[in-house]
């Protein structure tokens, strides 16, 4: 198979060659016959349905990451619940915590939180409490943005 440009309107064309030798009775090469098949059509539908497979498979992998992108969300928005159901609860605990934690700082000012002294561990907490709530509601954005 050959290709060959055509001058007039630059098209390529597709050939299919054959070529026979043929002898003469004392066996020497007497004509050379070639025959040409202008495959040009089929090397066009053979190209037109390599590029619909390619795009078949794009979109493929795109459905496949599509897939994916809503799994991950999925496993990542379960444990954000519990964050985002939890915290509130934490924030709760901690404010019906501090009269009596006072109370306690009021008589005995050493003592330690988590290896902070009681007043700054005092300061911190709501700050703490407020990151891991906007962490989390910048959590379930994503989640959304990768469910869409």
């Amino acid at each position: 198979v050959i290709g060959m440009k055509v001058e007039e309107n630059s098209d390529i064309k597709w050939l299919d060659t054959n070529g026979f030798l043929i002898y003469n009775d004392a066996n020497e090469i007497e004509r050379v016959l070639i025959s040409f098949i202008d495959i040009s059509h089929r090397k066009k539908l053979e190209k037109n349905r390599l590029l619909l497979e390619l795009q078949l498979r794009n979109q493929q992998k795109l459905e496949s990451i599509g897939t994916l992108a809503s799994g991950v969300a999925h496993e990542i928005n379960n444990p954000n619940n519990f964050i985002m159901l939890n915290t509130p609860i934490l924030k709760e605990a901690w404010n019906d915590a501090i009269p009596i934690l006072d109370q306690y700082y009021q008589r005995d000012r050493d003592f330690t939180i988590a290896g902070l002294p009681y007043n700054e561990i005092r300061q911190e907490i709501p700050h703490l409490l407020s990151g891991i709530e906007e962490g989390s509601r910048r959590i379930q954005r994503i989640v959304e943005d990768l469910r869409n």
